[in-house]
């Protein structure tokens, strides 16, 4: 890096983040919730006010960035953003701790939805600003995703690249603002529809509007406990299963049917909703009492990283929700987990090598998105499920050497990894987040954050990009 260039964009996204707060304050008084209102808005000060002093004092900073500028900018984001959000948990629940408060925002804030109260007991004022913060989450990781981490796929298969975005190889912050407007006007959309939708069901406007945030945003807050279907209309569940598989959908595509370009399915949207039905028959078969539909609402919300709970009677399988969840949907949504387009990557070129075998000296070239993928990004991709696969096993061992069992320690890191917190709680039998002691959520936080970074995805690309730079 040549210069702190990335400092100036992230003290506009501080900002950004303090917008959402003042937003979610006037959500609070929409709702006659006026000690959350407060709580919010002071909460804003900080982000506001740290944000607006470093992009003030990084005004005349210059304007030439590279790969590595993206890197350390998304990296402080994630690691350091969510704490601004911590203060309005704080002064809402008095009962927590101070690394209790941190931890809520951490998991609202990666959309993972991992909570250490549930809804009855936190009240209104908690669980609308865990969807808020949610909400803020997602859009977030869509604008990380199509408006910058698709820089450093330049040496990988291009995942995240969208026509959302031009970049300027220069400076790759100059037109972030142009994605994050863009993505704004679809997330937004998105949201007002599903939060009528919902409405329209007999879904209370409070509900209604958390349902909606958290949908979009794949992180699986609920205003109540328990099964969906306890509480609101079959067509709600319906809805919100609409609303978190087009959260799943890579971004662009989004953007590419509202601007009436002629679209068609492509390979990684064939294999998201190939796994996803995989998973509804393998319920299906394992689960004798299994309701079809109900279980296919339960597949939709593990492979979305949502983890709501559809119905009691439903199929469930801990195990393959938890091994799904990591798969996750489309790279520039807002599900967690690898990334589907991985896999199917990955899968392709087993099929590619095992095709040479035959004849060794033979040229095959393996296509994705009627391009020839370029071998040394498989490196990358490699990479990224290696990592995955080490960190819940580092973190699996540590939980249990700090006194997690060790198939609670592993089922909580499956869980932090994948931005899915909810899938914990339902496959632990109701067991909460509060179960783990302050070692514990500091551990799942740094799991939480790796799992939204995807681990620096196409680190070994960046790597690639400063050699040939």
């Amino acid at each position: 890096m040549d210069s702190l260039a990335f400092l100036r964009p992230l003290g506009l996204s501080w900002i950004a983040l303090g917008s959402f707060m003042i937003a979610a304050s006037l959500l609070a008084l929409a709702f006659s919730l006026m000690a959350a209102a407060v709580a919010y808005a002071v909460t804003a000060l900080l982000p506001l006010l740290v944000g607006g002093v470093v992009a003030l004092a990084t005004s005349q900073s210059g304007t030439r960035t590279r790969g590595a500028d993206v890197s350390a900018f998304v990296a402080l984001a994630w690691a350091i953003s969510p704490v601004f959000a911590a203060p309005a948990f704080a002064l809402l629940v008095p009962e927590f701790t101070a690394m209790d408060s941190v931890f809520e925002a951490y998991s609202a804030l990666t959309t993972t939805g991992a909570i250490l109260v549930p809804p009855a007991e936190a009240g209104r004022e908690v669980v609308l600003w865990r969807s808020v913060m949610s909400f803020a989450g997602g859009f977030g990781t869509l604008v990380f995703a199509a408006g910058l981490l698709a820089v450093l796929d330049r040496g990988a298969q291009q995942l995240r690249k969208t026509i959302l975005l031009t970049v300027d190889q220069d400076n790759v912050f100059s037109h972030l603002h142009i994605a994050a407007q863009r993505i704004f006007v679809v997330y937004a959309l998105l949201m007002l529809i599903c939060f009528t939708l919902l409405l329209i069901t007999g879904v209370p406007a409070f509900d209604a509007i958390c349902l909606s945030l958290s949908a979009l945003s794949t992180g699986g807050y609920s205003p109540v406990s328990g099964p969906l279907t306890l509480h609101y209309p079959a067509m709600a569940t319906v809805i919100l299963c609409g609303a978190c598989l087009i959260a799943s959908i890579n971004i662009a595509v989004l953007w590419t049917l509202n601007r009436g370009h002629d679209w068609r399915p492509d390979p990684e949207m064939i294999g998201f909703f190939g796994l996803l039905f995989a998973l509804w028959g393998i319920s299906m078969v394992s689960v004798d009492a299994a309701q079809p539909l109900s279980t296919l609402a339960e597949a939709i919300f593990a492979i979305t990283t949502a983890g709501f709970t559809a119905s009691a009677d439903s199929g469930f399988l801990p195990v393959a929700a938890l091994f799904v969840a990591l798969v996750g949907g489309s790279a520039a949504s807002t599900t967690g987990g690898i990334k589907v387009s991985r896999f199917v990557l990955l899968w392709r070129q087993i099929f590619t090598d095992l095709g040479r075998l035959p004849h060794p000296s033979s040229v095959l070239n393996m296509r994705y998105r009627n391009k020839d993928a370029r071998s040394g990004g498989f490196t990358a991709l490699w990479t990224t499920v290696l990592a995955f696969i080490a960190t819940v096993t580092i973190s699996t061992v540590i939980g249990s050497a700090l006194g997690d069992g060790f198939e609670q320690g592993w089922t909580a890191s499956m869980a932090a990894i994948a931005n899915a917190g909810p899938l914990f709680d339902r496959a632990e039998g109701g067991q909460s987040w509060a179960v783990f002691s302050t070692p514990n959520q500091i551990l799942f936080i740094v799991v939480m954050v790796l799992g939204r970074l995807e681990i620096m995805a196409g680190a070994a690309a960046l790597l690639a990009i400063l050699r040939k730079d």
